[in-house]
């Protein structure tokens, strides 16, 4: 989800150089981010000022500002995020319908005998493993109604998963305003957003020549890596405490198993001695008799 918060004005800024030299630009994504350098990059010096950010900045600001008071409120955010979300959402909607009859004429195309279903030799390239699945009935033919639940299935994967996606993102949003609203009005003033954009830039330009160069840029990027690294040794502590856990309790089930064989070594010792007894007594009573 494209992120739309004052805030985000301010990171995606101060990041997406970084981004741009840091990595390859083999991918759509990494593309973008480079012409978005490019952009930045006004009079294409290879580098960008705090001017050129503080620019583009207040052009990002004016268009989340909508009633052009100087401020930018978690309502005016909201909005741009809904309008936002319509956009992909009628997108989603355009590419959708396109899919679906496109697969109609496929099926249409594969369905040699006109029979409204698709046998096992119509669909001969298709992995058996794929046929099984969307064959819900097991009668070995595939019908529209198949592949359309099987379709509806996919595509409500995909809406959960935006949707953890989006809540993660919202939850990013509200943290990143929170940090730029200095005096936590609920609003985002000019003066506020353009300290905490100062704020990064010095932090990323090292050597204080007011630009930011291509190797501070990408130092920056491995700044930003440490909270990843952060993430994975909490996952790595979670994970040995589990493993910690298991450890504890096989420890436990090996001395119960241990402390039940003691016992039931004693059982069997002390009906050994029994029965050694009763073999004695026996062998006296014996020879007594005899």
């Amino acid at each position: 989800m494209k992120k739309t918060l004052t805030i985000a004005i301010v990171t995606a800024m101060t990041t997406a150089p970084v981004l741009a030299f840091a990595q390859p630009e083999s991918n759509p994504v990494n593309r973008g981010i480079a012409k978005r350098f490019e952009k930045l990059d006004a009079d294409k010096n290879g580098s960008v000022s705090l001017e050129e950010l503080s620019s583009s900045i207040q052009h990002r600001f004016s268009t989340l500002d909508d009633n052009q008071d100087g401020r930018v409120t978690r309502d005016e955010v909201s909005a741009h995020r809904a309008a936002k979300a319509e956009q992909r959402a009628d997108k989603r909607a355009k590419r959708d319908e396109q899919r679906v009859q496109k697969m109609q004429q496929a099926f249409e195309k594969r369905d040699a005998n006109d029979d409204g279903k698709l046998s096992r030799e119509e669909v001969a390239r298709m992995p058996e493993k794929k046929f099984a699945r969307l064959d819900a009935d097991g009668d070995g033919f595939l019908t529209p109604a198949e592949l359309a639940s099987s379709r509806k299935a996919k595509l409500d994967r995909h809406s959960k998963k935006r949707d953890r996606k989006r809540a993660r993102a919202e939850k990013r949003a509200n943290t990143r305003f929170e940090r730029v609203d200095g005096n936590q009005d609920g609003a985002i003033d000019g003066s506020e957003i353009g300290a905490h954009a100062k704020q990064r830039f010095e932090q990323l330009d090292k050597n204080a020549d007011g630009t930011l160069s291509k190797a501070e840029l990408r130092r920056g990027k491995k700044a930003k890596k440490a909270r990843p690294e952060m993430r994975k040794g909490k996952k790595q502590d979670r994970k040995q405490k589990a493993l910690d856990k298991r450890s504890a309790r096989m420890e436990r089930k090996q001395a119960m198993m241990a402390e039940r064989g003691a016992k039931l070594a004693e059982k069997r010792a002390k009906k050994a001695e029994r029965r050694a007894a009763a073999r004695a007594k026996h062998q006296a009573q014996s020879a007594t008799q005899g």
